[in-house]
């Protein structure tokens, strides 16, 4: 779930009816349409250097890119992500692509991907189906297929504290008891009840939020889990790089429990378990981040300090403490890279789109097949509103377009565009180069099992 689902969710933070029942004024967004650069769709879609030129310049040295979404049911934002994901890789020497998935699942489970063969079964057990399974999907594990008996592959990593992998379900708690043994081999002489303890992973792992734990259970849950990274975090002799890695994914688990009983940030988790993967996995390594538009904004203050009358009711609805929490995983990615980070959102104006999409992750194969045909049903995208930035740049001709957003970094008003979830809230007034370094801009989508769209 993203963080906008949150937000429209929970009523603290929901998105509801302008304070004085006037939306504010945005500005005219024809000069920043004017100041984008047309981008081939079919040379997207391959990630032909010569097309995707501009945006190499763009992101120069940085280290992270990270490529969002505004729907994880627009299929055409993820055909266009998969053409730039292989020009990245091919191009600019990114080798590894993280996604918004389960950090135990993918990263105790890719090693074991030995060959081509495997990676497309891997991925739709391990990554959401709308990522993995879907017919906009193929094209990005076809590339990554290919490259994976190369002298240099595409590695698949994730961050996501929410355990929605297969691995996560068959494998997880037979190897956690495994280690918890092998640490404290008199658990009840320790203070650990065990049976306790698994009941609440089951729980956690099975029901999510959907089982409403009392908070002496999470407590104790998260306290033993707490007792085991430290443990594996220092044990000497023997630490090794897989105690490392365990210990990480004891405090992941310790913060999906956290995030699904006490409503703590997913975000700045999913931004721990990052910050765990530049240092210990990937360290000199270039990456690209695979994410929904919410999670990557780089800077909370782009949604905090928005003029838009929809969003000042909703961060009004928020108490001190939410506010001064408040935080997206892309600050954290931020914070670590500084200017080594490129952000770009990408915006769809028109076409269809998936509604139907389902965040729970594994659960058979059946149901998985259940989740990929319901991809089929799609539902009309109506344009976005004149006056929005999408509509200036379709105005323009474009089919596809890349707009540099660090050149307006000073300018105060704002641009309203549908970046953030187009299914469930309007075109929003901000000043996304607060919290975004440029715009994809697909003039044409398409739903997730569809055929893509054509531009004229």
């Amino acid at each position: 779930m993203s963080r906008l689902a949150l937000l429209l969710s929970v009523s603290t933070l929901t998105l509801v009816s302008p304070l004085d029942g006037q939306q504010i004024a945005a500005e005219d967004p024809a000069d920043l349409a004017r100041a984008a650069i047309a981008i081939d769709v079919s040379g997207l879609a391959a990630g032909d250097a010569p097309a995707l030129a501009a945006i190499g310049r763009a992101v120069g040295n940085a280290r992270i890119v990270m490529l969002g979404e505004p729907w994880h049911g627009d299929g055409g934002a993820i055909r266009a992500r998969a053409g730039l994901v292989r020009y990245l890789h091919e191009q600019l020497g990114f080798d590894v692509l993280a996604f918004e998935a389960d950090f135990y699942s993918l990263n105790a489970g890719s090693p074991s991907v030995r060959g081509p063969e495997g990676v497309a079964s891997f991925a739709r057990d391990n990554v959401f189906p709308f990522w993995s399974a879907s017919r906009a999907a193929q094209p990005l594990w076809e590339y990554v297929a290919l490259q994976r008996s190369t002298s240099r592959p595409l590695q698949i990593t994730g961050f996501d504290i929410r355990h929605t992998g297969r691995l996560a379900h068959t494998e997880l708690q037979r190897e956690l008891r495994r280690r918890l043994v092998a640490t404290f081999p008199h658990p009840d002489a320790a203070g650990l009840d065990t049976a306790a303890f698994f009941a609440t992973l089951h729980r956690l792992l099975t029901l999510e939020w959907n089982y409403k734990a009392p908070a002496a259970e999470r407590e104790r849950f998260v306290g033993v889990l707490t007792r085991l990274a430290r443990a594996w975090e220092t044990r000497t002799p023997g630490h090794s790089a897989n105690d490392a890695f365990w210990a990480q994914e004891a405090r992941s688990l310790a913060w999906a429990g956290d995030y699904a009983w006490a409503g703590k940030s997913r975000d700045r988790a999913m931004g721990e378990n990052f910050a765990w993967l530049v240092a210990h996995r990937f360290p000199g390594r270039k990456i690209i981040v695979w994410a929904h538009n919410n999670h990557i904004i780089a800077d909370h203050r782009m949604y905090l300090d928005a003029p838009d009358s929809t969003v000042r009711a909703s961060v009004a609805r928020m108490s001190p403490a939410q506010r001064d929490s408040f935080a997206y995983f892309g600050d954290a990615v931020r914070r670590l890279f500084k200017e080594n980070v490129f952000v770009i959102a990408t915006l769809s104006h028109e076409g269809s789109y998936s509604p139907l999409i389902d965040v729970r992750g594994f659960v058979d194969s059946a149901t998985g097949a259940h989740y990929v045909s319901a991809f089929d049903s799609v539902r009309v995208l109506p344009p976005t509103p004149p006056g929005s930035l999408e509509a200036a740049l379709a105005a323009r001709g474009f089919c596809a377009a890349f707009l540099d957003l660090r050149p307006f970094g000073s300018r105060q008003e704002p641009v309203r565009t549908r970046a953030i979830d187009y299914t469930r809230s309007p075109a929003l007034a901000m000043r996304w180069w607060v919290g975004y370094d440029a715009f994809l801009f697909v003039r044409h989508t398409f739903g997730l099992n569809e055929a893509p769209s054509k531009c004229d």
